[in-house]
């Protein structure tokens, strides 16, 4: 991933807001009695994938091994120090080779898994993408009617069908990446209101039909709610290229803050789930707010880490500096 797309203020947004997402979607024992609240995991993944995608087909063409060497070393650096950090500061019940093996959860796995195919869809289909995106939905549309129960849904991290939904949605995200560096967005014309309230259509349909789907017997049709997902992500996507909320990005403590939450994606998925308590709950909303700040801190330090950790692991000297920043 080079610094250009690195730094596109679209992405940032759009992984600070994935970040926010996947965290909340995961906060029901601080909420109590309000937990139901506590959703948007499936778009914020749905999110994050779209991300992947996008920026990994408007990087630099390279041999596989080298290619994929890069990807190792962006992500386990992090998963070592946390296979480290968990075990002596939170005494995590999941042993060290558990925790390298599998990535620190499904998440990682997916996504070092999925990489794989899309570097040969990428060296050798790039300019069919979209008879690929076609084909990929027959597949989950296949699978998910031929193997699924009718218990099973589509957009839990548990499920047989997340892996083929996610892997849609990074190549979804490649597309939309390609289109914009061939046809950027014309923005001379934009009605900022017009797309957020597509995209609300978008996220009102998917919610209907994906609760509708939680009733018995009616679970099959949770998949029918992928479409108007897809015009979730893609809506949010031209939102967050809108003048108005470009400008906003571009004042520097919002930049920072998006940047900063967002680069730190991993290092929250990974920490989160042991910061989780409902012993301040009577402090409620503040012990949110409070659980907020810890789990971006403890993601810091993790950061920290596994910056460490990977110059421990080079022919370089100590570069303290780079070790304390975010990028």
């Amino acid at each position: 991933m080079n610094k250009e797309i690195t730094r596109n203020p679209s992405i940032d947004i759009l992984k600070f807001i994935a970040v926010l997402l996947i965290t909340h979607s995961h906060m029901e024992l601080l909420y109590g009695k309000y937990g139901a609240i506590c959703t948007g995991g499936s778009i914020g993944d749905s999110l994050f994938f779209f991300i992947s995608g996008f920026t990994l087909f408007l990087g630099r063409d390279a041999r596989f091994d080298n290619w994929y060497k890069r990807r190792i070393n962006r992500i386990y650096p992090t998963v070592f120090a946390w296979a480290l950090m968990s075990c002596v500061v939170f005494h995590s019940q999941s042993n060290f080779l558990e925790t390298i093996l599998y990535g620190g959860g499904r998440f990682v796995t997916c996504i070092m898994i999925a990489y794989i195919p899309l570097f040969f869809i990428k060296k050798y289909l790039i300019n069919n993408l979209n008879a690929v995106m076609m084909l990929m939905l027959a597949v989950v549309f296949v699978v998910f009617f031929r193997f699924c129960d009718n218990k099973s849904g589509m957009y839990a991290s548990d499920n047989m069908m997340w892996p083929l939904y996610c892997f849609s949605m990074m190549l979804f995200g490649a597309i939309i990446g390609l289109k914009s560096q061939q046809h950027p967005i014309d923005t001379s014309n934009y009605k900022l209101l017009r797309e957020f309230a597509k995209m609300i259509c978008c996220l009102v349909l998917f919610y209907a039909i994906f609760i509708y789907s939680l009733k018995p017997g009616f679970c099959q049709i949770s998949i029918i709610a992928l479409l108007p997902l897809y015009g979730v992500i893609y809506y949010l996507y031209r939102i967050c290229n809108s003048p108005s909320i470009i400008a906003i990005y571009h004042k520097p403590f919002v930049r920072n803050l998006f940047f900063w939450g967002g680069s730190l994606c991993l290092e929250v998925y990974l920490v989160q789930p042991n910061l989780y308590t409902d012993r301040f709950n009577y402090l409620f909303p503040l012990n949110v707010l409070g659980t907020w700040i810890v789990i971006f801190a403890v993601a810091y330090t993790l950061k920290f880490f596994s910056n460490f950790f990977s110059q421990t692991f080079k022919d370089m000297d100590y570069d303290w500096k780079k070790m304390i920043t975010i990028k």
